[in-house]
């Protein structure tokens, strides 16, 4: 949904998502009183440009970065001795995917929101 939403997200636990526990086109958008746990981004605002969200309130949320650190070591375990781990430095956590090839190994840039 783009425009005004007024739409609240209250009370949830997001455990592990992909990226984001929760992604909104919408302006006028509230999240409070959720748990993240494991995620990337909490809350991420979509779009590009001016075609972003206006107005996404976070408030009262826990977020934490559990189970990441134990992904990374997963992750170096499986591409450390291939063509890959050569080509491309996954070991850094590369800022926004830089250097990394995204369709085998997610970058951890994260944060309570983006």
């Amino acid at each position: 949904m783009k425009g005004s939403g007024y739409i609240i997200i209250d009370g949830f636990t997001l455990e592990t998502p992909g990226a984001a526990g929760i992604v909104t086109a919408a302006d006028n958008t509230f999240v409070r009183n959720c748990w993240f746990k494991g995620c990337r981004f909490a809350v991420f605002g979509a779009g590009s440009g001016t075609d972003k969200p206006l107005s996404v309130f976070v408030e009262n949320c826990h977020f934490d970065m559990a189970y990441t650190f134990d992904d990374m070591i997963d992750v170096i375990g499986k591409w450390k001795n291939t063509a890959n781990a050569n080509k491309h430095k996954f070991f850094w956590w590369q800022r926004k995917g830089h250097n990394t090839d995204t369709e085998k190994i997610k970058n951890y840039e994260t944060g309570l929101v983006g």
